[in-house]
């Protein structure tokens, strides 16, 4: 034997008890991995501290050699060994003192040898087999039984040439058509392994063997109260080093991950008790996703019951109603899921008989929650709620209504009056079917509550008889044609109540008439009719002018218009229409230079009218085209001189007199105030009285909205140089120039403008208040610097009158001082909560929504406002977008009835007027015009560049005109109101929603000059987004991703082939344009820009390219419902495509195709 083992080593031990280390010893230095070993003998004598080792090998000895002290891990611990060569002398006394211990103990060294031999042979076998006593059978089908498996394990080591049988457990795992059985040694597992392959059945049964693999993980079960970092240093204590501890709360469980594989025997055979709790700890396999209990695996146990929440009206329609009730828990009870409707949620408990299942397995029982979910938004989507918001004010009507509407039994009218909400629920067919019926009720209500407060009542002074007389000739009939929801009533006067330009238009249309019953008086009455006209004319000359109106505005005036030619002008125009009733009336003439204006007042308003008739048939008139129109009868005085008279003074003086004022609005640099009454006929009761204050007489005089001033008579005041000046600046200073400006469908301007609120002309700018209405900060201290003290004067009154406001409430004052605009609207702003973002969200949007109803109600035509709230935490993006989506739902509710005519969005800061543009770009489109610093003179020589060809335009009736850019080549709106554009420009600088950009299928950027362009434009985060989305494409794909630094909001990248002569390319080609039309279409876009898709390297016929581009277009035209305008954008350099693309488009529209 020691010539068979030449090659000797010295093994020194550390004191120790372990049992059979012999054994263990010739394990490990045989061990290539973790000795650098091989095939070897030892003599060695239990307990003794010196060994010497054999080895067959010298390079085997070399390489243990290496390492001078090892360290062999054992389940009782560790043991640290350390090796070196030896002498003959020492040797030899070492091996004779070895054997004669062993002739003591025969027996003993005999079984030793034995052992060691078998562990010499299972040690030459793969390393990855070492310990592995466990195999894995597979595709076992699911109806084989426990017993028969048995039979095969025994058969197939029956028919095998092992002669003994050995012993095995078997455990099934049906949830996995797997069993696992396990042997007492590696080597009887790895004889089961090969002799499966020859065996019939097995193959046969089509099943599949591996080796289990050793395992460094145990799962330990009942740890009801055990956390894991005490998991963690139980077994750190008890000397296994633990890599992860993964817990399972819901199963009571853990997986423990050890470093060493050996760990887990150890750990398995203890028993473990960590506090006072028993725990259990079995082998876990990642291969198998479970763990192995041994002969007899648990019983899987009951899910927990678990709850959820869903929309309450919902909830409440389960409630009561029975039988949708039942067909959610019949739904359910396939799962073995008893259902039960609690008060504010749903619960969800197995049955028993889930277990009873014969394909129950525990992996069913693990998801049995998921599925029941999936199971219950299955079933709760066969029913729908439609969420109604009716205005507070109108809520018990609008529930009446609703339910008479929603009258089957089926459904269920759910009030949620703290939320202010009626929630209609029930089948989804039958809600959707009533869903534009109840949609079509809101909206019907919330107009009529819109107008109610948006309404205004007017009084007009005629007879009875004469108002009966033309109630006769189908003056009702008129104004139910016109204006429907108009009312007109009398009560010892004519009373219209309407919006506002209704009731002004309406008066017109009553002037009229009013004038053709007095010419039938001129032209002569018939019998019948005689003594109705004569009374009713007799009352009119008694009673005040007809509706009050006696003068009359003619705008246009030149600045060199004498007062004298003025008066000769207004005798021609009545001498000229002079009749054999009328005679030349006596009139008084006001010039109000400083708007271009003169009125014109007489005695009557029949006069009046008699005039602005006349004036459209007068040469001269005409000639100098003036323009003339009635002045609006006024309910608000100017009084002047103030200065020693206080505003509450005032305020008492005329509320004693009996004139009920409804606003105060003082001009302290002019000592000055307007002062406005609830009805237009104080006005004249008012100025020809006089007030006198001590020795004091008040100067009171008409004050006019629609001229901006008072009139004093035949004699205006002269104003101070200074004043003049200041009046000039203010009446005159120009709007800055916008950065983007756009026209909404019905004629409203919109311009986004860098630039200071406080010098910005208009009628009235919106600010951001706090709920004292206190000016103090940002733009509020710069108004009133402006201002001047009265305007905080104004707001503190208003905040003595109504008390502190809150979040969402607006207030309208006057101006003055050197602010350009007339009256500024204080918008109380909330402070931003993330927390609570849907309610500061709504706060916000109502600041916006009553500052444009106030804006409305007091005739502004040209509105300025900042992105308020900015300064109170809202994001930037979200305050524009807030804004601008209030304003759009006002023009939609408001179309076509605007006062508004300009609304303009204003601020200093960059970030702001960014998302302003922005926002008005995405919610109003991109067809605006963007200025930029190019001058004028440019802009004329780029229209006469060659090529430049005017506009082809078929433009629907009753739609809007899209405006073409400067480079617009041609322009074609179809029948369906989608125009196509041919741009000359760069790809890259287009303005569009979407733009098409070409690459190829390695999807690189920076390879095409399309893409290379778009590339340097949008910067490199562009790429990054494209890779993200795949790595490569096919041809005909479309990737969508967003602009980043373009115009732009989103971008197509089409994946376009190089043409190829045989019509595939063509074909794709019409693909790609088809599926960027639709994908722009499906994402709400309005505008898309397109390159010459394949005319560059790609080699497309030109032609060719041109006919499907615009084909493709025009055949999209009918399915298009968002998508307004396609721009074909053409590189200036390349005038080739250029032709050939405007030869098509022309061709196209020369047949009309």
């Amino acid at each position: 034997m020691d010539d068979a083992y030449p090659y000797t080593l010295i093994v020194e031990l550390e004191e120790n008890n372990v049992p059979r280390l012999k054994n263990k010893l010739v394990k490990y230095f045989q061990s290539k991995r973790r000795a650098g070993g091989g095939e070897c003998q030892i003599q060695y004598e239990d307990r003794s501290r010196t060994a010497v080792l054999r080895f067959r090998r010298e390079e085997d000895r070399a390489r243990v050699l290496t390492q001078e002290t090892h360290v062999i891990v054992l389940e009782e611990g560790v043991i640290k060994v350390s090796v070196h060569l030896a002498d003959r002398s020492s040797e030899r006394e070492l091996t004779t003192t070895t054997n004669n211990q062993q002739s003591n103990s025969d027996i003993r060294a005999s079984e030793e040898e034995t052992q060691v031999e078998a562990v010499s042979r299972v040690e030459q076998t793969e390393e990855s087999a070492l310990g592995s006593t466990s195999a894995v059978l597979e595709n076992v089908p699911p109806d084989m039984s426990k017993d028969i498996m048995e039979m095969l394990v025994e058969n197939i080591y029956f028919k095998s040439q092992i002669n003994t049988q050995p012993d095995f457990s078997l455990e099934m795992l049906s949830d996995i058509c797997s069993a696992v059985i396990t042997f007492s040694s590696t080597k009887e597992n790895n004889e089961f392994i090969t002799s499966c392959q020859t065996n019939r059945t097995f193959l046969n049964k089509k099943l599949t063997v591996r080796a289990l693999e050793v395992t460094s993980q145990v799962r330990v079960e009942n740890l009801a109260n055990i956390s894991e970092d005490v998991l963690l240093l139980y077994f750190e204590n008890e000397g296994w080093e633990v890599e992860q501890v993964t817990p399972d709360k819901e199963e009571q469980s853990a997986v423990i991950s050890f470093k060493m594989d050996t760990a887990v025997q150890g750990i398995i055979k203890k028993e473990h008790v960590i506090g006072i709790t028993p725990v259990k700890a079995f082998p876990f396999y990642d291969s198998l996703g479970t763990v192995l209990y041994g002969k007899v695996r648990p019983k899987p146990k009951l899910p927990a019951t678990f709850s959820k929440s869903i929309h309450s009206p919902l909830l409440t329609y389960l409630h009561q109603q029975q039988e949708a009730a039942e067909m959610v828990c019949g739904h359910l009870s396939a799962l073995f899921c008893k259902v039960d409707l609690l008060p504010s949620s749903v619960s969800f408990s197995p049955l028993p008989a889930l277990l009873e299942q014969k394909d129950v397995t525990p992996k069913y029982i693990k998801q049995w929650k998921q599925s029941v979910e999936q199971a219950f938004t299955q079933v709760l989507s066969r029913f729908k709620t439609l969420r109604l918001q009716p205005p507070p004010s109108t809520w018990e009507e609008s529930e009446a209504q609703i339910r008479e509407i929603v009258l089957d039994k089926t459904m269920e009218v759910i009030p949620e009056k703290a939320e202010g909400a009626l929630s209609v629920v029930g089948l989804v067919d039958e809600v959707t079917r009533l869903e534009p019926t109840l949609n079509e009720l809101m909206t019907r209500i919330e107009k009529r509550v819109q107008r109610e407060n948006s309404s205004i009542t007017q009084g007009f002074e005629i007879s009875e008889e004469m108002f009966h007389l033309l109630c006769q000739d189908g003056l009702a009939d008129r104004f139910k044609d016109n204006y429907p929801d108009l009312e007109m009533t009398y009560e010892d006067k004519l009373i219209l109540k309407g919006l506002s330009h209704e009731v002004s238009d309406a008066a017109i249309v009553v002037m009229a008439q009013v004038l053709a019953v007095q010419k039938k008086l001129l032209d002569g009455p018939t019998a019948e009719e005689d003594n109705q006209i004569e009374a009713a004319s007799r009352e009119e000359q008694t009673e005040q002018p007809a509706l009050g109106s006696t003068s009359a505005v003619l705008e246009n005036v030149p600045q060199d218009m004498s007062k004298e030619f003025m008066e000769m002008l207004v005798e021609n125009i009545h001498k000229n229409y002079k009749s054999p009733m009328t005679s030349q009336p006596e009139f008084s003439l006001e010039i109000i230079s400083d708007t271009c204006s003169a009125v014109v007042t007489f005695s009557s308003a029949k006069e009046n009218n008699e005039f602005i008739t006349s004036c459209e048939k007068n040469k001269m008139f005409l000639n100098k085209k003036l323009t003339v129109r009635p002045l609006e009868v006024t309910s608000q005085l100017k009084v002047e001189d103030v200065s020693n008279i206080s505003e509450d003074v005032l305020l008492l003086y005329f509320e004693n007199e009996g004139w009920k004022v409804e606003q105060f609005t003082p001009n302290e640099e002019e000592q000055s105030a307007v002062i406005s009454f609830k009805m237009d006929t104080d006005v004249e009761g008012i100025i020809k009285r006089k007030h006198q204050f001590g020795k004091t007489y008040l100067k009171v005089f008409p004050f006019y909205n629609s001229l901006g001033t008072a009139l004093y008579g035949k004699e205006r005041p002269i104003l101070n140089v200074s004043k003049c000046m200041r009046n000039t600046r203010k009446n005159y200073q120009p709007l800055p120039r916008p950065i983007y400006q756009i026209q909404t469908s019905d004629g409203i301007d919109l311009a986004v403008s860098k630039a200071d609120l406080c010098s910005y002309a208009v009628d009235a700018v919106v600010i951001n208040s706090n709920k004292n209405l206190k000016l103090d900060g940002g733009t509020g201290e710069a108004i009133v610097a402006a201002a001047g003290s009265s305007l905080q004067e104004e707001c503190d009154k208003i905040h003595l009158r109504r008390g502190q406001l809150k979040p969402g409430d607006s207030v309208i004052t006057g101006a003055g001082g050197r602010l350009q605009c007339k009256k500024v609207i204080h918008a109380v702003t909330p402070q931003y909560d993330p927390s609570n973002h849907l309610k500061t969200v709504g706060q916000l949007r109502r600041a916006v929504k009553g500052s444009l109803e106030l804006a409305e109600m007091n005739g502004c035509q040209s509105l300025a406002i900042s992105a308020i709230s900015a300064n109170m935490g809202f994001p930037i993006d979200l305050c524009a977008d807030t804004i601008i989506k209030v304003l759009k739902e006002h023009c939609e509710d408001q179309f076509g009835e605007n006062n508004l005519k300009q609304i303009h969005f204003v601020s200093t800061d960059d970030h702001a007027v960014h998302a302003l543009e922005t926002s008005v770009r995405h919610k109003f489109g991109n067809q605006g015009i963007i200025y930029s610093q190019q001058s004028v003179t440019d802009r004329q020589s780029l229209k006469s560049m060659e090529g430049f060809i005017q506009a082809a335009r078929c433009v629907p009736k009753q739609s809007p005109i899209l405006e073409k850019d400067e480079n617009t080549l041609q322009l074609l709106d179809t029948n369906e109101e989608l125009s196509i554009e041919l741009v000359e420009g760069n790809i890259q600088d287009a303005t569009t929603e979407g733009i098409v950009n070409v690459v190829g299928r390695e999807l690189d950027l920076r390879r095409g000059a399309v893409s290379k362009a778009i590339l340097e434009a949008a910067g490199p985060n562009l790429q990054l987004l494209v890779s993200e989305h795949c790595q490569t494409g096919n041809f005909g794909d479309v990737i969508v991703t967003s602009a980043c630094q373009l115009r732009s909001n989103m971008l197509f990248h089409a994946v376009v082939p190089p043409w190829d002569n045989k019509g595939n390319a063509y074909k794709i080609m019409r693909e790609i344009v088809e599926d960027c039309l639709n994908k722009a279409e499906n994402r709400g876009l309005t505008s898309i820009s397109f390159p010459a898709i394949g005319t560059g390297k790609l080699g497309f016929p030109k032609d060719l390219a041109a006919s499907v581009m615009i084909g493709e277009v025009l055949a999209f035209k009918k399915q298009s419902m968002r998508l307004k305008k396609v721009a074909i954008v053409l590189h200036p350099k390349d005038r080739e495509t250029i032709q050939v693309f405007n030869q098509e488009l022309e061709k196209r529209l020369s047949t009309g195709s």
